[in-house]
């Protein structure tokens, strides 16, 4: 039986994010760099879960204005970042040169895994209903929906912007809009026009 996944409204990010924060610092880069840059969580931590062999962020890719993300495929993308969060991720790394930014979860044999449960633990603790549903790539998702309504349901935007291949995995986020977006997404197309 395939379980079903959760993707946190706007509110509910905010709650989690906020509980994070008062949590864990560091955790809260990584959910921020999911929700606001759409980074996938292996790329962020580290995957060789199915044959992915992503590094994670290693401290050597971080520069002033960003980070370079290894993703899916060996591609090589820049992600700019705020100052505010390049100084953060400095934070956790101090003197060390190489490496990856967040070796804490690294470090572990599994830091996907080891993220999915401190999802859960982090929603169940914002009081987010059917926490137990919500896993650390909807994170991602919730930035591919966020993303889709900021250009107006632009599906080749969305797949720049989600790094992805092509725009059939795109479009999930275009067509996912709710009532209430498509009618603000429609109302700003033709302020423009």
């Amino acid at each position: 039986m395939k379980h079903r996944s959760k993707i946190p409204s706007r509110e509910e990010e905010a709650k989690v994010l906020d509980t994070i924060l008062k949590l864990d610092p560091a955790d809260w880069l990584i959910y921020w760099l999911m929700g606001k840059r759409g980074l996938r969580i292996g790329e962020i931590v580290s995957n060789h879960r199915n044959g992915a062999d992503l590094p994670g962020l290693q401290i050597q890719d971080l520069t002033d204005s960003g980070v370079h993300v290894k993703g899916k495929k060996g591609h090589d993308d820049f992600i700019p970042l705020p100052k505010e969060i390049v100084a953060g991720l400095r934070e956790l790394f101090g003197d060390i040169e190489t490496g990856p930014i967040f070796h804490n979860v690294a470090s572990h044999a599994d830091p996907v895994g080891v993220m999915d449960h401190r999802t859960k633990v982090y929603c169940k603790e914002a009081g987010i209903e059917d926490w137990q549903y919500i896993h650390p790539h909807a994170f991602r998702h919730a930035f591919g929906y966020k993303l889709a309504r900021q250009v107006g349901g632009d599906v080749y935007k969305v797949r720049d912007g989600m790094r992805h291949k092509g725009i059939q995995q795109s479009s999930r986020y275009v067509h996912g809009m709710s009532p209430e977006d498509l009618k603000e997404t429609l109302e700003r197309l033709d302020q423009t026009s």
